[in-house]
Order: C-alpha cells, then structure tokens, then sequence
C-alpha cells in the first residue's frame, strides 16, 4: 500500500528526502525536500533548522536551565532527560519536545502533499524517545477558519510506530470490499486514511548508502 518515504535526518541540521511511487524526487531544480528553510513554528521569522538541529537542543537547554553547556553535547542531555546524568530533566526533556515540534509543524506540509510514511534518522534519532512525544503533539493539533471551525492539520490520521499500542491500531486493518454498482465485483476499499512516523534501525550512513546505490542503478537502468 505505501508507495511514498519521507526520510528525515536530525541532527547537524533538518535534512528531508522524499520517494513518491518508489522514486526519488528531485525537483525539475534540484528541490526534493527542502524542510530546513520552512518556517520555523517557535519565530515563523527564521528557518526551521534554527529549532531542528544541535545548536536548538542545546540553546534551549540552556536558556531553560541557565546552565553551561559548552561541553554538553545532545547524548548527555538525552541522558539527563532520562535521569542517568545530573542536570536539569524539564529543560532536556523540553529542549526535544520543542525540536519535535518544530520539525512536525514543517512536515506537516509536506504529508498533506506526499501522504506516506516518514523514517526519522540522523545523529539525534537516539533521543526519538524525547522527541517524538512533541511531534505527535504538533501533528494532531487542530487547525481551524476565521468562522472558528476546527479541524485537523493533516488529512489522514498520523500513528507513532515507535508505541507499541499505536503501532497495533496502525497494523489494524479497517479496509473492506465494497461492491461495484451494476456488476457482479468487489473492490478494496480503504476506508481509513492513515500515515506513520518511526525510527530508522539502519542508521543514517547505511542508509544513505543504500539509497544512493538504488537511486544509481534506477539511473542505469533508464
């Protein structure tokens, strides 16, 4: 059924790649998943990378905690969220919630275009843990009219595969036959419009590699 990727890397900065219909898009510029000069959710003045990268876990942990963090690096305020390192947890646990938010208020646009699965990656997939939480936050908060009328940001329902609950409701299949007026037939018809966001287990160099062996031979082959 799913066709379409969105491969995101956290860490130095935002990177987005995107595959539609098993394809890597290129743009007809060279823009194939542009994400980290989006605007940003926290100051829609600056890029979003401002708040998706090292610099944004860092900066807001320290303007949180006021503590110095020259020689702190994003894996140990990951571990002082988990409570393994002294610290300030609320600051840490709040320095990621804000990046996943910042990053989901980008790729929001970029699902209500291409409504595929997105794979997190990147040198700060290890900290998804405190990550993904203000991610599905973004992604399932409302949107609404000037008449006041709400309703949700993305136009399918989003699922966190990295919970173990959420990763049943996903695999749950709602999908029925229907049948096709004036025939004999039946057609499968998915009746629940659903996207998906997990963690990579390949690693970014890995990952990287294989896609750009893939996207090498698809060029051979043409």
């Amino acid at each position: 059924r799913y066709k379409n990727l969105i491969g995101v890397t956290l860490g130095t900065g935002f990177g987005c790649g995107v595959v539609i219909d098993k394809a890597l898009l290129t743009g007809d510029n060279g823009c194939g998943g542009d994400t980290w000069c989006m605007r940003n959710r926290m100051n829609p003045s600056v890029i979003a990378e401002e708040g998706v990268s090292i610099r944004a876990v860092r900066r807001v942990y320290a303007e949180m905690s006021r503590e110095e963090v020259s020689n702190l690096t994003p894996k140990d305020i990951c571990e002082i969220a988990d409570g393994t390192r002294p610290g300030n947890v609320k600051a840490a646990k709040e320095a990621f919630r804000q990046l996943g938010q910042v990053a989901a208020a980008a790729l929001v646009n970029v699902l209500n275009i291409v409504d595929g699965i997105i794979v997190i990656g990147g040198g700060l997939a290890g900290a998804a843990r405190h990550i993904l939480p203000g991610m599905m936050e973004e992604f399932q908060r409302p949107v609404g009219t000037l008449s006041g009328e709400m309703f949700p940001s993305l136009q399918s329902e989003i699922y966190n595969l990295e919970d173990v609950t959420q990763r049943a409701a996903f695999l749950d299949d709602k999908d029925i036959m229907v049948d096709v007026p004036h025939t004999d037939k039946k057609v499968l018809y998915c009746n629940h419009r659903k996207v998906a966001v997990m963690v990579s287990e390949l690693g970014a160099s890995k990952a990287i590699s294989l896609g750009a062996y893939h996207y090498a031979m698809n060029q051979i082959s043409k």
